[in-house]
């Protein structure tokens, strides 16, 4: 089972990278088009909060990367999209086995803070 979710998982990392223009990587004939560093940026945040933090870390390492990589990776930093209140309470149902509205006697939907791998409330 855990081979499946990862050969999946694998998939899904190609298809996004190659909608970003990383094709490349895998199929030599497939041309990049626009910036590779917004495009990096973009698909790092598609796949989420690992990618994300990965991004995160290269946008500290000058050494590593040329500029224009180093200023796209940044917005990395502080730019977190939150997770739709639908998406927390169907996860929260899933881990918790309650309903937020049963657990809580208030819950503001709106976050009042976003990161790459948490959402406060």
């Amino acid at each position: 089972m855990k081979y499946k979710n990862t050969s999946k998982r694998f998939r899904e990392i190609v298809r996004v990278m190659a909608k970003y223009g990383f094709g490349y990587i895998v199929d030599s004939k497939v041309k990049s088009k626009g910036s590779p560093a917004k495009n990096l940026r973009m698909a790092f945040e598609e796949l989420g909060p690992t990618f994300i933090k990965i991004g995160q870390i290269l946008s500290t390492h000058p050494e590593m990367l040329p500029e224009e990589y180093i200023e796209e990776l940044s917005k990395l930093q502080n730019n977190a999209k939150p997770v739709s209140y639908d998406e927390i309470s169907q996860l929260f149902k899933k881990e918790f086995g309650e309903t937020i509205d049963n657990v809580f006697l208030s819950f503001e939907k709106k976050p009042i803070a976003s990161a790459s791998i948490a959402q406060a409330y």
